[in-house]
């Protein structure tokens, strides 16, 4: 081998070396916490560390990327990500869980938490443990329940999108949100879809349920053995029932929307053994049932408009003390009918004024109130009660060929009575102007024929 030659491999084997430095180099400063992931994103093994070394009260901003939990926050402090930060859980238990109290979590994604059933505890996407939190801008996949409240009081979810599974497996998913002995808490401005049940309150009491779309959950609102707890300016839309309110008292239902609740044995609104809840300018639209009572107490229905359901009112003879008014029906298929007896002391009216029927009414004095008692009659209350597959031919014209049939031979029964009937907006006058038409032709008519009867 010639000088220049061995020269060159000498070369050679000084470059390889030198490269093999960088490279053991690089591999000492690389992280063991940061990799990058099959899709490119960023992904991170060290949240809990970086949770650990944050100061009390203090702030963790989080970048892009995705986080491996599970992890618990058991400080007060912030933690903020940048909307494209994501918290996985590993599937073995809660994805995220606050212990602490005064803990902010902001524009993070939550996904992963375990499903099992096995354990004494059911598990989430976040669980909340502690009072005085803040979880904003957060959307919730993959997680058995989205946010679990135990024991947690005035605490704020502002903003929360969380998806479950769906109807077809809805045995095997838990609530959107789930309270339990979980008071003065504000759930508002957020989502829930395809949840057993959308938000769900157990012993939790004076909460606030305002402004939020609730939609093709099992129920959309469910509570037991809650109390004062105000339901304001929610969407409830095609859910199995829209909102069930059970072993429940003095709360308030108001300015809420019900909408495209079908199916046998669907509902908008339920009050089952419940007791004094002001449900208060509502809207039901296109429901299989707009109300249904059972075992319930003391409510007052004030305000709502009924519109194009099939059933608007079920009153099961369990419930009583009950007073409607200044309620609007309108075009409904059924206004009312009565089941398994006959409430005791169902007011159709208060102070003077009874409801809007949707029907002509005579109004000879002008002061809004029909002059005399508008009364309902139907023989369905029977078929209700007899026969569940009733709600399936709903739509039928055989139901209204049986309800003609019935009233012809004197069958049909009184199923509400209102004293007050209110004179319908929209549309009124003409009614009046008819009816008073009507009057004078009628009048004229008599007058004529008195008149010929007296030259014969």
């Amino acid at each position: 081998m010639t000088r220049n030659g061995e020269r060159r491999r000498w070369h050679y084997a000084f470059i390889l070396f030198l490269l093999g430095l960088l490279f053991i180099s690089a591999l000492a400063h690389l992280s063991p916490d940061k990799v990058s992931g099959q899709d490119g994103r960023q992904e991170f093994y060290d949240l809990q560390a970086r949770i650990n070394q944050t100061t009390d009260n203090g702030t963790l901003y989080l970048e892009p990327g995705i986080y491996h939990g599970n992890v618990v926050i058991d400080k007060p402090l912030t933690l903020v990500g940048s909307g494209e930060t994501v918290i996985r859980g590993d599937g073995t238990g809660d994805v995220l869980t606050i212990t602490a109290s005064g803990v902010t979590v902001k524009n993070v994604h939550i996904e992963n938490s375990s499903f099992s059933r096995n354990f004494e505890d059911e598990f989430a996407g976040i669980k909340v443990l502690s009072n005085d939190n803040l979880v904003q801008n957060v959307t919730i996949k993959q997680a058995f329940h989205g946010v679990y409240l135990r024991y947690a009081d005035h605490n704020r979810l502002i903003n929360i999108t969380a998806t479950g599974q769906g109807f077809g497996i809805i045995g095997g998913q838990g609530n959107g949100i789930h309270a339990l002995y979980a008071h003065h808490n504000e759930i508002t401005k957020s989502q829930f879809t395809g949840f057993c049940d959308g938000i769900y309150l157990d012993n939790a009491d004076h909460n606030v349920i305002q402004d939020n779309l609730l939609q093709e959950n099992r129920y959309g609102f469910h509570t037991m053995y809650a109390s004062s707890n105000k339901i304001i300016g929610n969407r409830f839309v095609r859910n199995t029932g829209g909102a069930a309110i059970m072993h429940s008292r003095e709360g308030k239902i108001k300015d809420n929307t019900f909408i495209f609740h079908q199916g046998p044995r669907s509902f908008a609104l339920l009050l089952q053994a419940s007791n004094q809840h002001q449900v208060h300018d509502n809207r039901f639209y296109f429901n299989q049932r707009a109300l249904y009572a059972d075992h319930a107490h003391e409510h007052r229905v004030a305000a709502n408009l009924f519109a194009a359901n099939k059933l608007a009112v079920e009153l099961w003879g369990s419930s009583g003390y009950l007073t409607f008014t200044q309620n609007r029906f309108v075009q409904n298929v059924i206004t009312a009918v009565k089941v398994g007896g006959h409430p005791q002391q169902v007011f159709w009216g208060e102070a003077g004024k009874g409801n809007y029927w949707g029907v002509p009414l005579l109004d000879l004095d002008q002061d809004g109130v029909g002059d005399i008692p508008f009364q309902y009659q139907s023989a369905l209350s029977q078929l209700v009660e007899q026969s569940e597959m009733f709600h399936l031919f709903i739509n039928s014209p055989a139901l209204t060929l049986y309800e003609q049939i019935q009233r012809i031979l004197e069958r049909q029964e009184v199923v509400l009575e209102d004293p007050y009937p209110l004179i319908g907006r929209g549309g009124s006058a003409y009614a009046q102007w008819w009816m008073a038409a009507a009057a004078l032709i009628l009048s004229a008519g008599w007058y004529e024929y008195r008149s010929r009867r007296r030259t014969r």
